[in-house]
């Protein structure tokens, strides 16, 4: 009886070591359940958009956006995952503090560095989001040959591309895109 008892108090201390982020088995523990769910969401994130996608027959859906947010959600999830697993782990707590400041003094110096280029991202998701133009409309845009009539031809997060009435391509980056006045004249084939 007394066997049963110290079995079955050994196991609880297994257990009570595994659960425990501060020993290393209950590190070790936690590690592989925050990987295995930061995949788990991944696959997740993967498989919801591939659907969306397979499902969206309209030809003005911008894949381009689509799959840039599914990449994004995707590495989001890890690094959730992995700040989530610092904080989690006592030895760790002061290294993921550290993660979170040099990610944030890194963030401040990437955008200062790429100030056009995060303006035509942000551009670009607004003009996702508001849709003031579509794929296949005709628009009026001021170009330096001057004011182009042209047929909006994509829309990715950086640049908008148009089509001009002689087959040559306009390329506006997309922080112009949205601060121009832009008429726009309908779908192409309406006018």
């Amino acid at each position: 009886m007394n066997t049963e008892n110290k079995i079955t108090g050994s196991e609880n201390i297994l257990i009570g070591d595994i659960v425990n982020p501060a020993t290393l088995p209950g590190a070790i523990f936690y590690a592989v359940l925050f990987s295995a769910l930061a995949l788990m969401a991944s696959a997740t994130v993967r498989k919801l958009v591939q659907r969306l996608v397979d499902l969206d027959r309209r030809p003005s859906a911008d894949r381009t956006a689509i799959m840039f947010f599914s990449q994004f959600a995707r590495v989001a999830s890890f690094i959730v995952a992995a700040i989530l697993y610092c904080h989690l782990i006592p030895t760790l707590r002061s290294f993921g503090t550290a993660i979170l400041t040099t990610a944030s003094v890194a963030s401040i110096v990437l955008g200062l560095a790429a100030q056009n280029t995060l303006g035509n991202l942000i551009a670009g998701v607004s003009l996702i989001l508001y849709q003031p133009i579509r794929l296949g409309e005709k628009v009026q845009v001021d170009a330096p040959t001057g004011q182009e009539t042209a047929v909006v031809e994509s829309i990715t997060l950086g640049y908008t591309v148009l089509v001009g009435s002689h087959d040559q391509r306009i390329i506006i980056p997309n922080s112009v895109m949205a601060g121009s006045v832009i008429v726009n004249l309908g779908k192409s084939g309406s006018t």
